[in-house]
């Protein structure tokens, strides 16, 4: 059984794995609760636990987790923000708080495929009052 950080078990997935070793489950129509998995309306609880787990859950950060594995398949950094605030390599870049700000932006940017990767965001230019 899957555990959470604190050690303790995926609440959902022990509601989910109660339910289809009993033998109410061996008596269940999945198909009848396909349409019902996707949606948002009133469901059991195993299958609201099913929901949460195995749509939910794993939507949530999809696009993080999928940039992520590709970056580290290209051999390329899966975080870029950590290494560039905390990698010896780094250290020189991490003279001026602002320009490694802009840096870090910049990489985002340049990853996401923003047509102008060097367009800080404006909050970033507020925050360290520059025009």
């Amino acid at each position: 059984m899957p555990t959470t950080r604190a050690g303790e078990r995926v609440r959902e997935l022990v509601v989910l794995r109660d339910f289809l070793t009993s033998q109410e489950a061996a008596h269940e129509d999945a198909a009848a609760h396909a349409a019902a998995l996707a949606g948002t309306d009133e469901a059991p609880a195993w299958l609201r636990a099913m929901r949460a787990q195995l749509v939910h859950y794993p939507l949530r950060h999809l696009e993080e987790r999928v940039r992520r594995a590709d970056a580290v398949r290209r051999g390329a950094s899966a975080r870029p923000d950590r290494d560039l605030r905390q990698a010896a390599w780094a250290a020189p870049l991490r003279s001026n708080e602002a320009d490694l700000d802009l840096l870090i932006a910049a990489v985002f940017r340049a990853r996401r495929g923003a047509p102008d990767p060097c367009e800080p965001p404006t909050d970033l230019l507020t925050r360290h009052h520059l025009s």
